[in-house]
């Protein structure tokens, strides 16, 4: 068979997904008045059976290599390095005004830090001062409770004060008496 009879074989039998269908076009082929066209420009078809067909069909997929894969990388990094080395380099100007975004964003970034910390720093100021006045409160709030408790209590007179009751007891006694 030639080239461009496998070739057109290969195509019907994808579109198709058989192999009958290709052994019968053939034979139609070398039957046909197109079939002889074909052997007066190209020679005479040859009866292929399907075991010819089919090797015939696997022959046309080629699965590349390790090293095919690798030179194909190869060769596309190496396109990718020249893209690179052709492209035009950037003028002083524009070097410069970059590098003018550069500073300002920078600058920008870092006003924008210092905001933040600032913020941070007194929202942490003013959660200690809250902190601190919660603190007094309670503070103040259990001296009060101690000095309700306090006046809460009976007074326990001191031996003193016990005695000077019993003297005024008896003062008053005699003075009953009297």
């Amino acid at each position: 068979m030639t080239i461009a009879l496998r070739r057109f074989i290969r195509s019907f039998s994808r579109a198709t997904q058989t192999i009958a269908p290709i052994v019968t076009w053939s034979a139609f082929l070398m039957s046909h008045e197109l079939g002889k066209a074909y052997n007066c420009v190209y020679g005479p078809l040859s009866p292929a059976s399907n075991e010819e067909i089919e090797t015939d069909l696997m022959r046309g997929f080629k699965e590349t290599g390790f090293n095919e894969r690798v030179a194909a990388a190869n060769k596309a990094k190496a396109k990718a390095l020249e893209m690179l080395k052709n492209k035009p380099k950037p003028s002083e100007a524009e070097l410069a005004e970059r590098a003018e975004r550069r500073r300002a964003k920078e600058a920008a970034a870092a006003e924008k830090r210092a905001a933040a910390k600032a913020a941070r720093e007194a929202e942490q100021a003013a959660k200690e001062q809250a902190e601190r006045e919660a603190a007094e409160a309670a503070e103040a709030a259990a001296e009060e409770a101690r000095a309700a408790a306090l006046a809460a209590q009976p007074k326990v007179p001191t031996a003193e004060e016990l005695k000077a009751a019993r003297d005024a007891r008896y003062a008053a006694r005699k003075a009953r008496k009297r």
